[in-house]
């Protein structure tokens, strides 16, 4: 009975984060800041498969993110948290790359 309980809960756990990337937008949407002088990133959710809580912080449903990261704040929570993805994971980090 134990080994089976551990199985499911082995079997369950593996497919919870399986199911959340696999249920992801797999379109690409546009972050702007008004009165930005780089032009606005295109975001491919398709290209970024992980946790979503990783952007997602206060939930998928919360809208789009200067919706909570407003102003010099958010320029700067958002370059902390992409750019620091890419340095870790091998992405892009000069600005071009993603401000095309």
């Amino acid at each position: 009975m134990k080994k089976r309980f551990l199985a499911f809960f082995i079997a369950a756990a593996m497919a919870i984060p399986i199911a959340l990337i696999a249920g992801a937008p797999s379109g690409t949407i546009k972050i702007t800041k008004s009165g930005s002088k780089k032009s606005a990133v295109a975001f491919s959710h398709g290209n970024h498969k992980f946790d979503c809580k990783k952007c997602h912080h206060k939930g998928v449903d919360t809208g789009k993110c200067m919706g909570c990261h407003k102003g010099a704040k958010g320029k700067k929570a958002l370059h902390k948290n992409c750019r620091g993805c890419h340095k870790a994971k091998g992405g892009p980090t000069k600005c071009r790359a993603c401000h095309k």
